[in-house]
């Protein structure tokens, strides 16, 4: 077979690359997605896809995280234990429909939410609900609330990696999911002594007022036994 000068290959390549780039975009254009520019050139419209996030309220304090390891505070039992919902939707299409499934991890009980809870769906129950006309570049926030199980209802002292995975759909099959993570612990929350934390006694200036307060009510008091002990 007699081979190509360079040059020529060189020009067969770029004409077919060419040619298979007029090919797609004509494709494009036909098909609505990419509109041309004033001056050459065209835009084409964002990928729509559904983005969810899942997050955990702190036990200790009132900021959301993804996870709480074996190494951050754990939930006792009977405590409430509060989910935040994120959807976004990336793109510039706008999804009529998306549904989502909250799906409860074990020795966690369904305590509110948006949306129907199923007991019978899921090991431990799932929460759905759904959304309609969500916007491109539209986020939408909810919250879940659980409570979790008695301690004669949990196996053992201290079990983590609890999962809560939710779940989102659209019409169109875009899917995502996303889970967050945590631990339960019988003896959170309670003294070495077995009793329940109690608030930590008050320090700095509002102690010392109180002490003051609570001295000179006991001195008052004893002025007046004396008082009344001479007058007896």
């Amino acid at each position: 077979m007699r081979k190509l000068n360079p040059l020529v290959k060189s020009i067969v390549i770029s004409a077919g690359l060419l040619l298979s780039s007029l090919v797609l975009t004509s494709k494009t254009f036909a098909s609505g997605e990419c509109t041309p520019l004033y001056g050459g050139g065209y835009t084409c419209p964002r990928s729509s896809e559904i983005v969810i996030d899942k997050q955990i309220k702190h036990p200790t304090n009132d900021l959301f995280v993804d996870n709480l390891t074996q190494f951050d505070p754990k939930f006792a039992p009977g405590a409430e234990v509060t989910f935040r919902i994120f959807i976004r939707n990336t793109g510039e299409e706008t999804f009529d429909r998306v549904e989502v499934k909250d799906i409860l991890p074990d020795f966690l009980s369904f305590v509110s939410g948006p949306g129907n809870f199923d007991t019978k769906e899921g090991k431990n129950g799932t929460l759905t609900f759904t959304l309609y006309n969500l916007a491109g570049g539209e986020s939408r926030e909810y919250w879940v609330f659980g409570k979790v199980f008695a301690s004669q209802d949990i196996p053992k002292d201290l079990i983590c990696k609890l999962q809560n995975r939710v779940q989102a759909r659209t019409t169109g099959d875009r899917f995502n999911e996303d889970i967050a993570e945590y631990c339960v612990e019988k003896t959170a929350g309670v003294t070495k002594g077995g009793l329940p934390v109690t608030e930590v006694p008050k320090t700095g200036p509002e102690a010392i007022l109180s002490f003051i307060g609570l001295s000179s009510l006991l001195g008052a008091g004893v002025y007046l036994r004396k008082k009344a002990a001479n007058l007896i």
